[in-house]
């Protein structure tokens, strides 16, 4: 045997795509997977194959983090991170299964099994991996309802057939689970009178609002979820908070319309202004029953963000039009706006955004 010097460093990932040359540093191209022939000091190590013969199917071949974990049935598994997603290989098997997608970032990636299941945590984020097989995935907090989606929630307003008085109100949905623990709320909500009347506010006392489109959880802990409002909103009384919500309704997780015709008076009691955030930790540890955490990160988060609203129409959300002369944006284009609200530590919201803008076939500008 030649005296070659062999340098030992940590392996920060494997890179399967990218030329040897323009590899990271701590990048390798390949891992080879060698074991001892036998046991003790004078075993020889065997090559036993590669990471590059297992036929992964990673979206880029990029490998930031490798796990071993073993499941309730006692089955050995690899789990790897790639690109914010994990990856399942049973035994060995090279059959990679995507378990999870979501914000993994390999950087401190580790492993605490427990007696339903697995919980893997990279960087500040955690899944728990359940079943006999590990086959499911949920994040250890109850993630937020989604309004806006693919599917976006409609809040449409009917001037009769309800008890809601005049004024601006704002809903919120959060899901519940049988424990008792909650997520955070949504992005608010609104529903707008027809801006020709000359007010968005309600008047009068016999106004409505149907919801429809109300999200499906995906996440098996949820048993129910509810809708908080405040109570009315007048320019000329600012004793109703905007940001304090009352409890409105409680339906079944698969429930997806609500029509709200109640009063000020008839509002639960229930009342809260608390926000729940995520938690974010590096590391965990099991202690007589419980699950604690070290190293936590409270998110930087403005909740107070500008109520979204769709009528499932398009008329009384916030939208723009294109006109033909008064600016110099191009003409024929299409534009989209956000709108957020910033906080005195120069914090964003959530925010709410246009449907799309068409300027007309000369320069113009968009009134929005």
């Amino acid at each position: 045997m030649t005296n070659e010097i062999i340098h030992f460093r940590k392996v920060s990932g494997v890179n399967e795509t990218t030329d040897p040359v323009y590899l990271e540093n701590g990048e390798v191209c390949e891992l080879i997977n060698f074991v001892l022939d036998q046991t003790g000091a004078f075993g020889t190590p065997v090559r036993r194959g590669s990471w590059s013969t297992l036929g992964a199917p990673l979206p880029s071949g990029s490998i930031k983090g490798v796990l071993s974990v073993v499941s309730p049935n006692r089955d050995n598994y690899l789990v790897a991170i790639s690109e914010g997603k994990l990856w399942l290989s049973k035994n060995g098997t090279g059959e990679w299964q995507m378990v999870y997608e979501g914000e993994l970032s390999g950087e401190t990636s580790g492993t605490l099994s427990t007696n339903g299941g697995v919980i893997i945590h990279s960087g500040y984020n955690s899944v728990f991996l359940s079943g006999d097989e590990l086959e499911n995935s949920q994040t250890l907090s109850i993630k937020p309802p989604v309004i806006n989606g693919v599917v976006p929630v409609t809040a449409v307003h009917s001037s009769t057939g309800g008890e809601i008085g005049a004024g601006w109100y704002n809903y919120v949905i959060v899901y519940e689970a049988v424990s008792g623990d909650h997520s955070s709320t949504s992005q608010p909500l609104t529903a707008y009178r027809d801006f020709t009347t000359g007010s968005t506010g309600f008047s009068g006392s016999t106004n409505k609002v149907e919801i429809s489109n109300i999200p499906v959880p995906t996440d098996n802990r949820v048993v129910k979820k509810k809708i908080y409002r405040t109570r009315g909103i007048l320019t000329s009384d600012l004793s109703n908070s905007p940001f304090l919500y009352y409890e409105l309704a409680i339906l079944e997780p698969e429930t997806t319309t609500y029509t709200d015709t109640t009063s000020d008076d008839n509002l639960s009691s229930s009342s809260f202004a608390l926000f729940v955030v995520d938690h974010a930790c590096l590391s965990y540890s099991f202690h007589k029953g419980r699950l604690f955490c070290a190293n936590l990160k409270l998110p930087v988060v403005n909740f107070f963000s500008p109520p979204y609203s769709n009528d499932g129409l398009g008329n009384k959300m916030f939208s723009g039009t294109g006109v033909i002369t008064g600016g110099e944006i191009s003409n024929a284009s299409s534009y989209k706006y956000r709108l957020v609200y910033v906080d005195e530590n120069g914090i964003e919201s959530d925010f709410i955004e246009t449907p799309e803008i068409i300027t007309p076939v000369r320069s113009g500008k968009p009134w929005l």
